[in-house]
């Protein structure tokens, strides 16, 4: 099971949203933030579009950029960190023994997250965004995905 809709409108985008309009407001940016969502559950649940929009992100705003369906590939950065830092956390676990309290996993997993996230594989994910938004738009007639999953080499 994954974050429900209401999880994702109560708690998840209204901590996201303050934060952003924060790292913005500190570094002095005065254009408003484009929120980006592939078509997850939560993402499309009624009542998270209706929060979204209480909040000010709209796709008439051009706030909310709504992915192709099937798309996680554009959120790659998180996509790659957190699989690096799941495959990590899960080796620990295999070599530690004993029972843990939840609060020595999230320190666990916080540890192995950090540890995955590095600057060159950032940049490598985020230099990539241009030609896969090219090729995930482009219809299967012309070589592209036709708004599905692109190919592997893509990713």
């Amino acid at each position: 099971a994954g974050v429900t809709a209401k999880e994702f409108s109560c708690k998840i985008m209204p901590r996201f949203q303050a934060k952003a309009e924060k790292v913005l407001a500190d570094n002095h940016v005065k254009e408003e933030p484009i929120y980006s969502f592939d078509h997850a559950g939560p993402h499309d649940a009624a009542e998270a579009v209706e929060m979204l929009e209480q909040r000010g992100i709209t796709q008439d705003k051009q706030s909310r950029l709504e992915l192709p369906s099937l798309s996680p590939d554009f959120h790659r950065v998180i996509e790659h960190v957190h699989a690096i830092a799941s495959k990590a956390f899960n080796a620990k676990l295999r070599v530690t023994e004993g029972r843990r309290t939840v609060q020595e996993y999230k320190k666990m997993y916080e540890a192995a997250f950090y540890g995955a996230v590095h600057a060159p594989s950032v940049q490598a994910d985020i230099k990539g965004l241009k030609e896969l938004w090219v090729h995930v738009k482009k219809p299967t007639t012309a070589g592209g995905s036709d708004g599905n999953w692109p190919a592997t080499r893509m990713l």
